[in-house]
């Protein structure tokens, strides 16, 4: 019999999830679901975000709650549970937070921004995070009762891949060194309803040399743009930092047919292939490049 009431007990408390410290007040009477579908119908959430940053604001803009969710809390449940006094609420989330980006002014919503670390340190960053946003209003009406509300995710980065292929800059110790990449004209900030502004800002992203395919490569996430952007993809030699060559990214999209309005999961590849004094600007082929990115 105590075994039986043991059990229920267990139960009642997971079911509840919620009737739980003094602090929340009383049962959590607010769900909120997390979904990513990308460019499709099914749910893509766990392939594309691993943590989510959420920030819960009152009618007049002022936070009442936030929090932080990593890969092991969204394995058990993909949203949150709180408890919220009558009222409706804007519910902003980020996924992918982590290493490159932070937030400032979260305390009021309109102040809240989403900024480059490095860059307000005075620094180049080597990239944004692969970064994704998403709200929701939510209304209590009755705080016994519960109110649910989905945040359906949207892509707020686009990642760029930048290649060299005959580009050879050997040190005196036969070391051969990779140029380096510099790719600007991008919002170096979004307010909390993704909306990008701030300085233009510019990335330097770390490259590496892949002997086995006698190419350079180095990638970067940036925050999103349109197909007409006037960023432009510099390439340098690292050893005396002369530049080598320049390319427009507006062109290249048109010149290539690349999508960004309308689509979620955008992916750019680049790759300059040097020929004597000749350069070639165009798109790679996954085996001339040992990778194969989702472009």
């Amino acid at each position: 019999m105590r075994s039986v009431l043991n059990l229920l007990s267990l139960c009642f408390f997971f079911l509840c999830g919620a009737c739980t410290t003094a602090e929340m007040g009383g049962c959590k009477n607010a769900v909120v679901n997390f979904e990513y579908k990308g460019d499709g119908t099914s749910d893509l959430f766990r392939d594309h975000i691993a943590n989510v940053s959420y920030y819960v604001y009152d009618a007049t803009g002022k936070q009442v709650a936030s929090g932080r969710l990593e890969s092991a809390d969204l394995s058990l449940f993909r949203g949150f549970q709180l408890r919220l006094e009558a009222g409706t609420y804007n519910i902003i989330c980020w996924g992918n937070l982590e290493h490159y980006c932070q937030v400032t002014g979260e305390n009021r919503k309109e102040e809240a921004r989403i900024v480059n670390i490095a860059h307000t340190t005075g620094g180049i960053p080597q990239s944004y995070d692969p970064l994704y946003h998403g709200k929701a209003l939510l209304t209590i009406s009755d705080v016994e009762g519960k109110a649910t509300a989905t945040v359906t995710f949207r892509s707020a980065h686009i990642t760029l891949w930048a290649y060299t292929k005959g580009v050879t800059d050997y040190d005196e110790n036969g070391v051969n060194h990779p140029p380096v990449f510099h790719v600007g004209g991008f919002s170096s900030e979004y307010d909390f309803e993704c909306e990008g502004g701030g300085i233009p800002l510019s990335f330097s992203p770390e490259a590496v040399y892949k002997p086995e395919y006698q190419v350079s490569m180095a990638r970067c996430e940036v925050p999103r743009f349109v197909e007409n952007t006037s960023s432009q993809l510099k390439v340098y030699r690292q050893s005396d930092y002369k530049l080598l060559e320049v390319v427009e990214l507006g062109q290249f999209i048109a010149d290539n047919n690349i999508e960004i309005t309308g689509k979620e999961e955008v992916t750019i590849p680049i790759l300059f292939d040097f020929q004597g004094i000749a350069v070639e600007v165009r798109m790679p082929s996954w085996d001339e490049v040992g990778v194969s990115p989702e472009w």
